[in-house]
């Protein structure tokens, strides 16, 4: 039965809703509807669809509203004919004059009619289901600190192929904890390209960066202003046999910088094996200052011998020898 206040066929009412029988479309506010139910605000006003409740006396796990997605005519019966998803509108606890807590749950359906599978909380929290289970709280989108609020000692838990791989904690002892066999990786693909480096878990208490043979190099900045302008301590592996511990500078940055490798208290430096310098001319040699310092040299005026051992070296022979320096001059030894 129509209301007889309600008219079809283009005629429009007070209050102005339109059938339109042609196209099986209702308007609200609309001679025009875009689909089948139109809600058009008027100018400078949004439409609004309100689904209520006529419950005078709202509790806990009330629903208020509530929206179904379904192909009930479906021409296959069973499963493809139920609720196949809904978000709902529940009370989270007895309303008053101060109280209406209420969260929007959504469910979806898998073999099933839709069930719960997340749920945002008044608090604002969103809380993630599994079976009769709350993983809660998950996290909270927020303004402070910087987008992402922890709560508690609850986990944030994300999932690869059914595997837990990575968890963040708010708790003193754990920050972000990963899976033992899962890397931190960086690309400058998107997230299914190829990543170029990795952070792994080689075995307890151990970090390794490593991406099959592909060459890694680890740096530390003292400064950065951008890529031509720099300083740096570089780790890496040249593929030659040799590893590297690298002090590298470019565009402002100073030219000379010292690698020290300082031992607390009385504790010495112990290398496992010979110590191979550069070799230099005599006249290549760095500046004497400070004393200290050691080199080789291959072009000694006089052959290295016990006899020679804290004269100054002088250059013009074809002889190899060590030196070192007393703050002031270069001396053979």
């Amino acid at each position: 039965m129509i209301n007889p206040s309600i008219h079809s066929s283009g005629s429009k009412l007070q209050p102005p809703l339109y059938l339109d029988d042609a196209n099986d479309r209702i308007g609200i506010n609309t001679d025009a509807p875009s689909s089948l139910l139109d809600v058009r605000g008027d100018a400078g006003e949004a439409g609004v669809l309100t689904l209520s409740t006529a419950e005078l006396t709202v509790v806990d796990g009330n629903e208020l509203g509530r929206i179904n997605f379904q192909a009930p005519l479906h021409t296959v019966t069973g499963d493809s004919r139920l609720v196949a998803g809904a978000i709902w509108a529940e009370a989270d606890a007895t309303f008053s004059a101060t109280v209406n807590q209420t969260s929007l749950a959504f469910a979806t359906g898998a073999s099933e009619t839709a069930a719960e599978k997340m749920r945002l909380t008044s608090a604002g929290e969103l809380l993630l289901k599994t079976g009769a289970t709350y993983n809660a709280p998950v996290f909270r989108l927020d303004t402070y600190p910087t987008g992402m609020n922890m709560f508690g000692n609850t986990k944030v838990g994300m999932i690869s192929n059914g595997v837990g791989v990575a968890v963040f904690q708010n708790s003193l002892s754990v920050g972000m904890m990963m899976k033992a066999t899962m890397p931190i990786t960086w690309s400058t693909a998107d997230i299914n390209g190829g990543a170029d480096l990795m952070l792994f878990r080689d075995a307890a208490g151990f970090l390794a960066q490593r991406n099959g043979t592909n060459s890694q190099t680890f740096r530390v900045h003292g400064t950065w202003t951008d890529a031509s302008n720099y300083t740096r301590l570089s780790f890496y592996d040249g593929g030659t046999g040799s590893a590297y511990i690298a002090a590298e500078t470019a565009g402002t940055g100073t030219d000379n910088i010292n690698i020290n490798i300082t031992p607390a208290g009385t504790g010495r430096v112990i290398v496992g094996g010979t110590v191979e310098t550069q070799v230099y001319a005599i006249g290549s040699l760095p500046s004497a200052s400070p004393a200290g310092q050691r080199a080789f040299v291959n072009d000694s005026y006089y052959a290295y011998s016990y006899s020679i051992i804290g004269n100054t070296a002088y250059a013009g022979g074809s002889y190899p020898g060590p030196v070192y320096s007393d703050g002031t001059y270069w001396k053979m030894g």
